[in-house]
């Protein structure tokens, strides 16, 4: 397993597409998926460095990802992002309470991107 295997949820494929690169780029291996049971199954059977989960798809919410997660021995203790357009004043203390190691919102600052997911990856 690459140390710097970084799993990418997202349905959108234009910002899926956008993460990927900018983090392939910078020297990540990226896996990525467009819906949440598909990341969760993949997951079972395969060790990530860390998640970048939207919290709205299509199928489960980032939130239950992150659950059942959490439930694999193989990933229990990943570090998790939370990328969302939910923006409301308590939301980012919502989704660090569920579980999440970092919060960001959308749209995400394509200059600055790796180097946040790097600094909260690596902490």
């Amino acid at each position: 397993m690459s140390k710097s295997k970084i799993c990418v949820i997202e349905d959108n494929n234009p910002i899926r597409m956008l993460f990927s690169t900018l983090l392939r780029k910078a020297g990540y291996e990226v896996v990525d998926f467009p819906n949440g049971q598909t990341a969760v199954e993949w997951l079972k059977t395969n060790k990530c460095f860390g998640i970048i989960t939207d919290i709205l798809l299509p199928d489960i919410s980032g939130n239950e990802v992150l659950n059942l997660v959490r439930q694999s021995p193989l990933n229990k203790d990943v570090p998790a992002i939370a990328v969302t357009g939910y923006s409301d004043y308590d939301d980012k203390e919502k989704f660090l309470n569920f579980g999440f190691k970092h919060y960001m919102t959308k749209p995400v600052d394509v200059n600055t991107f790796v180097t946040e997911i790097g600094r909260v990856f690596n902490s």
